[in-house]
């Protein structure tokens, strides 16, 4: 039995893939997201002010909403009853209101933001909420000096990021597990101590 062989198109004609050498990096690297969330932030730095560092965040507990979500349609469709996988208030979200409104961010920012951008500049922090599928910057949050901000460090099997702004907490959820994601997420501790 003859065994067929897949031909891709290269620069030098048409070559078997399974003969070239793979590209040191493809897979294994995963793009850090500084710079395109930079200039999605570009017009809210101030004068002179540069990206250090910038990565998408989450508010407390929208991984767990959203995987309760995907359970609760699938057990709706596959019954063809209404279903619904969580009642009452969501203590993560409860803590994130607390926190946040606590480090003077207002309110109704507060309760409506879900995702973010973490932004270390040269002399500030910011929070950037921004859209879920675009990555558009919509509204600044809250912008703190960078020297008063520490945060914890972020471990493979971290889900989340804990910073300390003058010493009082605020959580932000990872958007997958560390492991899967760029080492920018784990460079955030380091560019944050003190």
């Amino acid at each position: 039995r003859a065994s067929a062989s897949v031909l891709v198109r290269s620069g030098e004609g048409w070559e078997d893939p399974g003969t070239r050498p793979a590209k040191e990096g493809r897979v294994a690297a995963k793009a850090d997201p500084t710079g395109r969330i930079a200039r999605a932030v570009r017009g809210l730095l101030e004068p002179g002010e540069d990206v250090v560092l910038a990565v998408k965040v989450q508010r407390p507990g929208t991984h767990s909403a959203q995987l309760e979500g995907a359970a609760t349609g699938a057990i709706s469709g596959a019954t063809d009853t209404p279903y619904a996988a969580r009642g009452g208030t969501d203590p993560d979200h409860a803590r994130w209101l607390e926190q946040a409104v606590s480090l003077g961010i207002a309110p109704e920012a507060a309760q409506r933001v879900i995702h973010l951008f973490l932004v270390i500049t040269s002399s500030r922090v910011l929070l950037v909420r921004r859209s879920r599928l675009m990555g558009r910057a919509q509204e600044l949050i809250a912008a703190w000096p960078r020297t008063s901000l520490r945060a914890s460090k972020i471990t493979a099997t971290s889900h989340t990021v804990q910073l300390e702004v003058d010493g009082a907490p605020l959580h932000l959820e990872l958007p997958k597990a560390a492991k899967h994601l760029p080492a920018a997420y784990r460079e955030i501790a380091g560019h944050l101590a003190g």
